[in-house]
């Protein structure tokens, strides 16, 4: 069994040649594509001669060019044409137990969190190892240990996700100054990142290593909860920073609940709440929103400038945030430090989503990560840049 790719006759109506040519060797590099199927393309398309006039090519010459993009842009990046060759069903005992050992560690995972929010008790680490070793060979008793695996990617995922989140606490609870200096912002700055979504990345591995299988390389099953990984950390982590003690800010439930509502806290409320219903819209693998003709533009000016192109959640919304941070002054943090728990908390669980798309493969999840590095990096100097201008000079004893 091989994956193929096709482009509907409808979409295809609305595509360029270039469009066309990027999609396929996208496909191949990025999505485990093996046989690429062509309908023929329904325009005649235009090439640049050497003296800067354009031609316009016949049918069979537009098909033509097109067969020879695709080749060409294949042998660039390592592929060859010829007989497509399906994975092989590689399995085995060694395999089931490092499914098994995976598992634990998703559990140990549970368990650690826990232990940080000082939620933890005497029996829950027994009552939790031994769920999961119930749980995995059960499943794997009757055939279907896939399902449990599943499952505990999922709570691996989540769990991560929150635990990267989690690394921001001490910035609020303990409040430390910024260095003051561009230099020193900077390097906490990129201490917090690196630590943040070094966290989520080992999350990643762990979802890895539980859906390793080839019916999860060719999609035939796929990571389940993609919904739920990119929701449900950013709320968990803002009621956390809300109301636990280790981000600094804990408030009792009952005055909260008592407190009267301000009109910015309904306009934000309402601002997040559309923002929740768009990100679960657009995610997935059939989002109900399509993507724009802008950002499919600018989605292929990043493939072609980067090779693997970084996810917009991570180098514009949470990257920058966790960037920020440090920079910040105490005072400022407790203001908007829902925003940035938020903002860290969707950019790292869309960490984590990269490297559950199993069918991609890791080199290009890894550099996909990497180049959201750099480009959060970036935008987060900037951004540190634009707060000392504008924010100006400390005043005196608000250092902590």
């Amino acid at each position: 069994t091989v994956r193929v790719q096709a482009i509907s006759r409808l979409e295809l109506d609305k595509m360029t040649l270039d469009d066309v040519v990027a999609r396929y060797i996208l496909g191949v590099r990025e999505r485990n594509i093996r046989v690429v199927y062509l309908r023929p393309f329904p325009h005649l398309a235009q090439v640049r001669q050497r003296d800067g006039t354009y031609k316009t090519l016949t049918a069979q010459e537009t098909n033509l060019e097109m067969i020879h993009r695709i080749r060409d842009g294949l042998a660039a990046n390592g592929f060859y044409l010829g007989r497509p060759s399906a994975f092989p069903d590689f399995g085995g005992g060694w395999l089931t137990a490092l499914y098994f050992l995976a598992s634990l560690g998703v559990t140990a995972a549970f368990l650690l969190l826990l232990d940080l929010y000082g939620w933890s008790r005497s029996w829950f680490a027994w009552a939790s190892f031994g769920f999961t070793i119930v749980a995995f060979w059960g499943a794997y008793a009757v055939g279907h240990d896939d399902i449990a695996r599943r499952l505990w990617a999922l709570g691996g995922a989540l769990t991560f996700a929150v635990a990267a989140g989690t690394t921001t606490a001490r910035y609020f609870r303990e409040a430390p100054a910024p260095a003051g200096s561009t230099s020193g912002d900077a390097l906490a700055g990129l201490r917090c990142l690196i630590f943040a979504a070094g966290v989520a990345a080992l999350g990643g591995l762990f979802v890895i290593g539980l859906l390793a299988q080839t019916t999860f390389m060719l999609e035939v099953q796929e990571f389940f909860g993609v919904k739920t990984l990119l929701v449900v950390p950013p709320l968990a982590l803002l009621l956390l920073y809300s109301f636990s003690p280790l981000f600094g800010n804990a408030v009792d439930v009952r005055e909260a609940g008592a407190a009267p509502v301000r009109v910015w806290q309904l306009v934000a409320v309402f601002v997040l709440a559309a923002g929740a219903v768009l990100l679960l819209m657009r995610s997935g693998n059939q989002p109900d929103v399509g993507v724009s003709d802008f950002e499919t533009h600018v989605r292929g000016f990043l493939t072609t400038l980067l090779g693997a192109r970084p996810r917009f959640k991570e180098f514009l919304i949470g990257f920058p945030a966790l960037f920020i941070l440090p920079a910040l002054l105490p005072a400022d943090r407790r203001a908007v430090g829902w925003i940035i728990v938020i903002a860290a908390g969707v950019g790292l669980s869309d960490v984590i989503d990269t490297f559950s798309h199993i069918h991609t493969a890791l080199i290009i999840g890894v550099l996909r990560l990497f180049n959201g590095l750099v480009a959060g990096t970036i935008i987060g100097l900037f951004a540190q840049w634009l707060y000392r201008r504008f924010r100006g000079p400390a005043p005196a004893g608000e250092a902590r």
